[in-house]
C-alpha cells in the first residue's frame, strides 16, 4: 500500500470522530486527498449522523514548494535527546527559564503531537471495514501505531482506545504516548447528586450546602 493510500486510510478513520464536516472550504483538487465523510451532531442527549459528504484535506508533502528538513535526532518518545531532566518513568511537567516542558519517561523534553478518537469506529460500516482489512483490532491498531508515526505523530489523545494503545506499545519498536480521562467534573456531579437524595431523605424541605 503506497504511503498515499495509508494517509488516505488514516484520514477517513479520523473523519469519522470528527464534529463536523466543513465541505465549503475546499483545496483545488490538484493538491488535495478527497475523504468521505459523516457529520456529528447531538440533540438533546442523541447523536445524529448526516449523509455521507466529501471533505478535501492536503498534506504537507502535497504544498507547493514545501521542502521537508532534514530528520532531527530523536529518542523512542520523539524527544530532544539533547535536553535532559530528572527521569521518573512516567511523563510530568517542568517549568525552566519561564517555559513549561513536556518531560518524557526518560527524561528528556519532548513535544507531544496527538490525535484524538484513535479508536475504531462502532458503525456496521466501520466494523465490516476493519474485518475486511485487518481481520482483528489488534492488527489495526499496530498498523495505525506505525501510519502515525510514519506522518509525524508520537501519541493518541483523548477519546481513544487506550488497551488498544497499550496493546500495540508491547508489539511496536516505539510506543504512543496516551491519555486518561479522569472526569472530575462528571465525578463530582455524582457526588452532589448523591448528598442531595441523601439531605431529601434525612432533612426533607430543608436547605443544604455542599462545598
Amino acid at each position: 500500500m503506497s504511503a498515499d493510500q495509508r494517509i488516505i486510510g488514516l484520514l477517513f478513520l479520523l473523519l469519522m470522530q470528527a464534529t463536523s464536516c466543513v465541505s465549503t472550504l475546499v483545496v483545488p483538487p490538484s493538491g488535495s486527498i478527497r475523504v468521505d465523510a459523516r457529520q456529528w451532531s447531538k440533540v438533546e442527549g442523541v447523536v445524529h449522523y448526516s449523509d455521507w459528504k466529501p471533505c478535501y484535506a492536503t498534506t504537507m508533502g502535497r504544498l507547493k514548494g514545501f521542502t521537508p528538513v532534514t530528520k532531527v535526532p530523536e529518542t523512542k518518545y520523539g524527544s530532544d535527546p539533547e535536553k535532559k531532566f530528572r527521569a521518573t518513568g512516567f511523563f510530568y511537567t517542568h517549568k525552566e527559564d519561564g517555559r513549561w516542558w513536556i518531560i518524557d519517561p526518560n527524561g528528556h523534553a519532548t513535544w507531544n503531537i496527538g490525535v484524538n478518537g484513535v479508536r475504531p469506529g462502532s458503525s456496521s460500516r466501520n466494523e465490516q471495514s476493519l474485518r475486511e482489512k485487518f481481520v482483528s483490532e489488534e492488527n489495526w491498531i499496530t498498523r495505525t501505531h506505525s501510519d502515525l508515526e510514519d506522518i509525524g505523530f508520537n501519541g493518541t489523545a483523548c477519546w481513544s482506545e487506550v488497551p488498544l494503545v497499550r496493546y500495540s506499545n508491547k508489539h511496536c519498536p516505539t510506543p504512543l504516548s496516551y491519555t486518561l480521562i479522569l472526569s472530575f467534573y462528571a465525578g463530582y456531579q455524582k457526588q452532589v447528586k448523591y448528598f442531595r437524595r441523601r439531605v431529601e431523605i434525612e432533612n426533607p424541605g430543608g436547605s443544604w450546602i455542599i462545598l
